[in-house]
């Protein structure tokens, strides 16, 4: 786990970032297009982020269905006890060249959506290391930016530049992990002059219209993907939202950022998306599909939250269950239950999706 940066570090990294900086800004990265496999790994990245930390930072926390052997977890970040139980990773996949910067999204859902179903304006900027993103959510920003301190941004800068430019970095979470990957590429961007590849999954408006406008300045491609009926992409409300029509560009107003990637389906292989015109909520689109919590937990026939976050069973796990007695066996025993329904669910998603 990582602490503040001592002082002698930080000056070297100052350096690193004004000479980034000259590179950086004298580059015109073209757009990279959507991805429909990219998304699909992505996701598997953002569900990664919900696992016990220790098992994550130790490489050991994948299932048979989350096998990624090219790729590496290399540092992981959590927030002090108590402080906003914030979490994400840096990872490096060799066989694609990407660096990989994963956030943890809420541990719960419903209680998650009404914290931010309210109407709100975004009347503070968030401010990282004295450098303002935009006028953002004060969550969101609180949320990111208790990981920021422990000096992220600086690793995946250093990683970038170790690679001399031959990765991409790309950032991506799901919910309110979604948010605060956007806050970590508006912070790259900002702050280090860093271009990089954003993929969220059902998430929140984090910032106003000037905010997201910001954001695209600094992106290689940014894309929202939203399944079905999620909710939690129509949250918090935006202006005009609540009156059933388009969202307004107004100051302070919640707006989304990036291009919408819309899955009106059960997201199995192969299924059609639609990309949405325009930033905010359209007609084609998901304008007026809010009503689903379901659909904002499943994303590519996975439940994100809990798809990758079992590890693997001892071998004697089944035989040491059944002859273990007392308070030790109750546990295990409902253990194995909960992790049988969870498989069995998924499992029943994915033949469903193929029929």
């Amino acid at each position: 786990m990582h602490q503040l940066l001592p002082i002698r570090s930080q000056h070297r990294h100052l350096l690193l970032f004004f000479l980034l900086s000259l590179f950086s800004f004298s580059v015109a990265l073209p757009l990279q297009p959507y991805s429909d496999t990219l998304a699909r790994k992505a996701a598997l990245f953002s569900s990664l982020a919900y696992g016990e930390p220790a098992c994550i930072a130790a490489n050991s926390i994948y299932n048979s269905t989350c096998q990624l052997p090219e790729f590496t977890i290399l540092h992981t970040y959590l927030s002090p006890p108590r402080a906003r139980d914030a979490f994400a990773y840096i990872g490096m996949d060799v066989k694609e060249k990407l660096i990989v910067v994963a956030f943890k999204g809420s541990n719960d859902t419903e209680d998650y959506i009404i914290d931010i179903a309210g109407p709100v304006r975004y009347r503070f900027p968030c401010s990282i290391g004295g450098v303002e993103l935009g006028q953002t959510h004060h969550g969101f920003c609180a949320y990111y930016r208790s990981l920021a301190v422990l000096g992220l941004a600086w690793e995946v800068t250093r990683m970038w530049e170790e690679k001399k430019g031959e990765y991409t970095v790309l950032v991506t979470g799901h919910s309110l992990g979604g948010a605060a990957a956007t806050l970590c590429a508006a912070d790259l961007g900002k702050r280090f002059g860093l271009s990089t590849l954003l993929y969220t999954f059902g998430e929140p408006r984090v910032g106003d219209a000037d905010f997201a406008s910001s954001l695209a300045s600094h992106s290689l491609g940014s894309y929202r993907v939203v399944h079905a009926s999620d909710c939690v992409p129509h949250l918090p409300p935006c202006c005009g939202g609540l009156r059933k029509e388009q969202c307004h560009p107004k100051p302070d107003c919640p707006f989304h950022h990036g291009q919408e990637v819309w899955y009106d389906n059960r997201m199995g292989e192969g299924a059609p998306f639609v990309m949405c015109p325009g930033d905010e909520d359209e007609d084609a689109c998901t304008n007026g599909s809010v009503t689903s919590v379901s659909d904002h937990k499943y994303y590519f026939g996975e439940r994100l939250g809990t798809w990758c976050c079992f590890p693997p069973l001892p071998p004697d796990f089944y035989s040491t269950s059944s002859t273990s007695s007392g308070s030790d066996s109750s546990s295990r025993s409902v253990s194995l239950n909960g992790l049988e329904m969870e498989e069995k669910a998924a499992v029943s998603m994915r033949v469903a999706m193929k029929q």
